[in-house]
């Protein structure tokens, strides 16, 4: 039994990426606050593939949904891992806005957007290391990831393709992971890579929806005995 192919990343995910690493490069020399702004125009750009990853697995799960209801014996054990899989990733997702919101609320203060999108004070380095790392948030939203990793990677067994994207997509390192992100970090960085998470947790799901769809092998035609007729 074969899994389905690993999706590589489409041109867009690719200039979304090659952006954030040049704008945090150009961060960590000390370019003009505006370079800042730029942070906002790949949040945006993340957004939209946030939606569009939605978009894809409701899709998904509306058609797992129906071959449950034609084939409950076939489909139930893959549903039921794609429905676990699915609440772990709203989970994790609204910790992370949670996050966001938090951070917001120390260098905003009561004009902090819940949303995160319209940022106030962008150039805020205290905030991200004040909440991630002397409140200790960091840390748990470390191993939220890596609990949300191993996850993915049980889920799909048999699949190295898609394990080795999940780890690299989840990879935390050391447990200097959280001071390398928020230590002195402009809130408008922060909250960028932060969207960033949110993004790749949205396309692990919908490719992990894929992968255990592909699984039930609902189509299937199993041939098991073999008739001869004479047909004049």
């Amino acid at each position: 039994m074969s899994g389905a192919k690993n999706c590589p990343e489409t041109p867009r995910q690719r200039m979304i990426g090659m952006m954030y690493l040049v704008l945090t490069a150009m961060l960590a020399l000390n370019v003009s606050s505006e370079i800042l702004n730029g942070f906002g125009l790949v949040d945006s750009s993340l957004r939209n593939t946030i939606a569009s990853s939605d978009v894809r697995s409701r899709d998904m799960y509306q058609d797992f949904q129906i071959m449950y209801e034609k084939n409950p014996a076939k489909v139930k054990e893959w549903l039921d891992k794609a429905t676990e899989g699915q609440k772990k990733s709203n989970e994790l997702d609204s910790f992370i806005k949670n996050f966001k919101y938090e951070i917001l609320k120390i260098s905003d203060g009561k004009k902090a957007d819940k949303e995160a999108i319209n940022i106030i004070n962008k150039e805020n380095i205290d905030a991200p290391g004040e909440y991630a790392l002397t409140k200790g948030n960091g840390r748990k939203l470390r191993e939220k990831i890596d609990e949300y990793r191993e996850f993915l990677i049980t889920a799909t067994a048999g699949n190295e393709a898609k394990q080795d994207m999940y780890r690299t997509m989840f990879e935390t390192g050391d447990r200097k992971w959280e001071t390398r992100l928020f230590e002195s970090m402009p809130v408008s960085a922060a909250i960028t890579i932060l969207t960033k998470y949110q993004s790749d947790i949205r396309s692990a799901e919908a490719e992990t929806v894929q992968y255990l769809k592909s699984m039930t092998d609902f189509d299937d035609f199993r041939v098991n005995k073999v008739q001869a007729f004479v047909v004049p």
